[in-house]
């Protein structure tokens, strides 16, 4: 597996993190950093609920432009390696 695709992947399981918490209602744990826990796994999921939204506006959006900068040097990095191979014209 490529480095892009690492990337890609690790954006994907991030966002598909994000979304897992919020179909299953876990945002609301987040008032433990308030102190006003819900219940005791409010402590544990508080703080992780709060560390994969910051990797969603982060980490995913980073990675991702990256893999697109990286496929696209990819895709333009052969024509631009031959032209600059090619002995200049001489006048």
């Amino acid at each position: 597996m490529t480095l892009r695709r690492m990337a890609v992947a690790t954006a994907g399981v991030v966002l598909a993190a994000r979304a897992a918490l919020w179909a299953l209602g876990l945002e609301a744990h987040t008032c433990v950093l308030a102190g006003m826990p819900l219940d005791a796994s409010s402590w544990v999921l508080g703080p992780l609920v709060v560390a994969i939204q910051l990797a969603t506006w982060t980490v995913a959006p980073i990675l991702l432009c990256w893999a697109a900068l990286d496929r696209a040097a990819g895709i333009l990095g052969t024509r631009v390696l031959r032209r600059s191979s090619e002995p200049a014209p001489r006048s």
